[in-house]
């Protein structure tokens, strides 16, 4: 009997899965944010007349209110072999720093009550 060292469809969708959502988390800068407001859980705020708090919104809401689609994300993009051999070198703790810097514009809203425009430029940051 042949030993394979493949791996089922499911399975490599399932690590494919959990890829995407580490990299995902590892993105939101909240999840890398203030130890005394618990990351955003504890900023409540209104948006369009509901209530949320910074944290949900930034791994949700805008996505969301912004209507952005996987398709969104995952558009064909051109990469220089530089750039592609760059992409193969993965440097989480950079990646968390650089998820880090975007905190001022997180918090950058007036009062308890987040605008259009908040959303629409929060979104690009996604």
């Amino acid at each position: 009997m042949e030993h394979k060292d493949t791996l089922a469809k499911a399975e490599i969708k399932l690590k494919i899965l959990y890829l995407l959502y580490l990299i995902g988390d590892l993105h939101q800068p909240l999840h890398l944010g203030y130890g005394h407001d618990k990351g955003g859980h504890t900023v409540q705020f209104n948006y369009k007349d509901k209530g949320t708090n910074l944290h949900s919104f930034w791994d949700s809401g805008i996505i969301y209110y912004e209507r952005i689609t996987l398709s969104d994300c995952l558009q064909a993009q051109t990469y220089t072999s530089i750039e592609l051999k760059s992409l193969q070198k993965i440097d989480l703790v950079s990646w968390g720093n650089d998820s880090r810097t975007l905190l001022g514009a997180v918090y950058d809203y007036k009062k308890a009550k987040v605008s259009d425009e908040y959303v629409a430029q929060s979104g690009l940051l996604i």
